[in-house]
């Protein structure tokens, strides 16, 4: 947003952190003076001026976009595609975990398209799409944070339904149906666009005075309410995208990994749950643990970055600035990947998943070799038709020749 103490917002924050303020800092460098690079030396000479956007570690930067954007955004996309195939197309799809994490790989593509998108298109084609028009400001932004949060919620929410189903089996089949997951999720999305809603009003084109002139900041907060957005929308926008989710996710899988541990010994003790029910219980909570305990470790840094913003910034020279922008780019690389790897985490770690992913494809295969042999078959039954027409019409000629 429009200042320093903004961009403390966390994970959705993480994203719209570079794409609504990044924008500020390279326009307000425009005008901003060169600074001299002191070096403390016996004669404390002062070295050549250097721009901190001609720096290496800047130039860096700006390969980590223009590489690693396309990379993570075609892999995030065909992986959520087969994740959508698999989880709607095999006997997972009765359980009410694939609907959670199918509309997470829907929300997942939206977040690579719209956060990591933007920022690819403005480093390799100078284009920022906030920037054409003050509309599209509001829409792309408020899109960005509303499936950002969305897709933390539907991790959290989905652990929870696997803590419900772990802790009381009984009871689940009441309590977690698809029809409730349905109404938790429409749910969950309509107060995420609530609480994102005021985007939609507060923010556009900000013009400020500037060396005897205006100059106008693209897509920031316009209302003139600097305490909301620098401290209470700071704090509402953190619990919402970070601190409740992650609070959630840590809390709930520590009760199912106890859980799990104290099945596992009482099915060795008895018989009385059948040990294919519990492997595909156990398959199941293992592979959400794995996927939450990823998206820990790689929403977590720029989690941390952001609280200690501040400390960072204190240095204001163009050195620690080029070495600042290489540190976000690495850091958003880590957190857009969080958007792409639940495919392979669910193949990794999901037993289940990838029987059925193996039962999907083979099944596919299948098929296409028996539309094969259907035809090969056919084929040659057709020639052999022609075969028996060609000698009997021989046999009728040589009778004939004979009479």
């Amino acid at each position: 947003m429009g200042t320093g103490k903004t961009m403390g917002q966390h994970l959705s924050t993480a994203i719209s952190l570079l794409e609504a303020t990044s924008q500020q800092q390279d326009d307000s460098m425009i005008n901003a003076t060169k600074v001299n690079l002191n070096v403390t030396a016996s004669n404390e000479n002062k070295i050549e001026e250097i721009d901190w956007r001609d720096m290496p570690d800047t130039q860096t930067a700006k390969l980590v976009w223009k590489i690693g954007s396309p990379t993570i955004i075609c892999i995030g996309l065909i992986g959520n595609i087969l994740t959508i195939t698999v989880l709607c197309a095999t006997r997972m799809r009765k359980t009410t975990s694939s609907l959670y994490l199918t509309i997470l790989a829907i929300s997942d593509c939206m977040v690579l398209i719209c956060g990591l998108g933007r920022r690819w298109v403005s480093y390799q084609w100078g284009k920022d799409i906030r920037n054409q028009h003050e509309l599209a400001c509001k829409i792309h932004m408020f899109l960005t944070y509303t499936f950002i949060d969305f897709s933390a919620w539907l991790l959290a929410a989905v652990t929870v339904d696997r803590v419900i189903t772990v802790y009381m089996p009984l009871h689940a089949r009441r309590i977690s149906t698809k029809k409730n997951a349905a109404i938790a999720i429409i749910v969950t999305f309509v107060v995420l666009m609530g609480i994102n809603a005021q985007i939609l009003f507060t923010h556009g084109n900000r013009t400020i005075p500037w060396n005897g002139g205006f100059y106008t900041y693209p897509c920031t907060y316009n209302d003139g309410n600097v305490f909301f957005h620098n401290i209470v929308w700071k704090w509402i926008d953190g619990a919402v995208s970070s601190y409740l989710p992650f609070f959630i996710l840590i809390i709930s899988n520590i009760v199912i990994a106890i859980q799990l541990l104290r099945s596992a010994e009482m099915r060795k003790k008895t018989m009385n749950v059948s040990k294919q029910s519990g492997d595909s219980t156990a398959s199941l909570s293992i592979m959400l643990i794995t996927i939450s305990m990823v998206f820990l470790v790689l929403t977590g840094p720029v989690v941390v970055y952001l609280i200690t913003w501040d400390q960072w910034h204190e240095d204001k020279s163009h050195a620690n600035i080029s070495k600042l922008r290489l540190v976000w780019a690495c850091l958003n690389m880590l957190l857009y990947s969080n958007y792409c790897v639940n495919f392979f985490m669910y193949c990794l770690s999901g037993k289940r998943f990838r029987s059925e992913m193996m039962i999907l494809f083979r099944c596919t295969s299948r098929k296409r070799n028996g539309h094969l042999r259907n035809s090969t078959m056919a084929t040659g039954s057709t020639m052999a038709s022609v075969n028996n027409v060609s000698m009997t019409t021989a046999s009728e000629a040589s009778l004939n020749n004979k009479l």
